[in-house]
């Protein structure tokens, strides 16, 4: 039996896009669309529209209507938003691998504990430890070669 294939649905590719495209990488995940409030600025529209471009796949300014066709959602705006797009995915059921930091704010943390928590659903938060340079650049720390 193969292992299954996950749906995931970016929300908000604003800031950098090196977590989605990491999830894209991996041979469990299949990216299906990107999505966003439609009241933002027009720039995170076209650094949106820009990334679902390079993997083909559509771009929604509607995130609860997107929600509804994933698995998983990828959260990886402007920092301060992580807390809300990853909420709100929480509450649509989805599990969830959120950009760090999560919130300037521990009360929308512990909302976010809250949502997870009430609908059981997963939720990782991203960091960078396992990126291929930094396990090289550790390796090579621990082996003495630097």
């Amino acid at each position: 039996m193969s292992e299954p294939i996950y749906r995931t649905l970016v929300l908000g590719v604003v800031k950098h896009d090196y977590l989605p495209n990491a999830v894209a990488a991996h041979p469990r995940f299949q990216l299906v669309a990107v999505a966003d409030d439609p009241d933002r600025p027009d720039w995170t529209h076209e650094r949106n529209q820009l990334f679902a471009d390079q993997h083909g796949i559509p771009y929604h300014q509607d995130v609860e209507a997107a929600l509804t066709d994933c698995d998983l959602a990828v959260v990886s705006p402007e920092a301060e938003r992580h807390c809300d797009l990853a909420r709100r995915a929480a509450r649509a059921g989805k599990h969830i691998v959120v950009d760090k930091p999560l919130s300037p704010t521990l009360a929308e943390c512990d909302a976010l504990v809250a949502a997870v928590t009430e609908n059981q659903v997963k939720c990782l938060v991203w960091n960078r430890n396992f990126l291929p340079a930094l396990v090289e650049a550790r390796q090579a720390l621990d082996s003495g070669a630097i």
